[in-house]
C-alpha cells in the first residue's frame, strides 16, 4: 500500500504532464487555427449586426461606412490564414470536402464494375 507521499510525489508527476500535454494544445499550431476561426466568427457576427441601407453615409460624422469597409478588407486577410494553416495542418477546407473525404460512398454492384475493379482479368477462365 503507497504512503501518502509516494501518492502525492505520483499525483504531481502526472499533474505535470498532463498540465505540459495542455500546454501544447493551447499554445500549438491548433490552437492557433481556432484562434483565427473563431476571430473570423467575431467579424461575421459584427458585420452582420449592421445593415449597410442603415448608415447613413451622406453624414460626415458618422464613421460607421468606413469602418465597416475597413472590417470587410480584414476579412480577406483572416480567410487567407485560415486556409493556409489549415492546409499545413490537414484541417478545415469547406465543410462539404471534409464531409466526403470521411465517408464511405456505396456504389450499386454490377457485372461491369466488378469488371472494371479486375481490370484485365475481366473475362479470362480461371482454372
Amino acid at each position: 500500500m503507497q504512503t501518502d507521499a509516494e501518492r502525492i510525489k505520483e499525483l504531481e508527476k502526472s499533474n505535470a504532464y498532463l498540465v505540459g500535454k495542455l500546454d501544447s494544445y493551447e499554445n500549438g499550431d491548433m490552437s492557433l487555427y481556432h484562434a483565427v476561426q473563431r476571430k473570423m466568427k467575431e467579424l461575421s457576427k459584427v458585420l452582420n449586426k449592421h445593415k449597410l441601407d442603415d448608415i447613413d453615409i451622406d453624414d460626415a460624422k458618422n464613421k460607421s461606412f468606413e469602418r465597416l469597409s475597413a472590417i470587410l478588407e480584414k476579412c480577406e486577410k483572416y480567410a487567407l490564414s485560415a486556409n493556409a494553416l489549415g492546409a499545413r495542418l490537414g484541417v478545415g477546407g469547406e465543410e462539404g470536402t471534409q464531409v466526403a473525404t470521411n465517408t464511405i460512398l456505396r456504389k450499386i454492384t454490377t457485372p461491369e464494375s466488378m469488371a472494371d475493379n479486375i481490370g484485365e482479368l475481366a473475362g479470362m477462365k480461371i482454372s
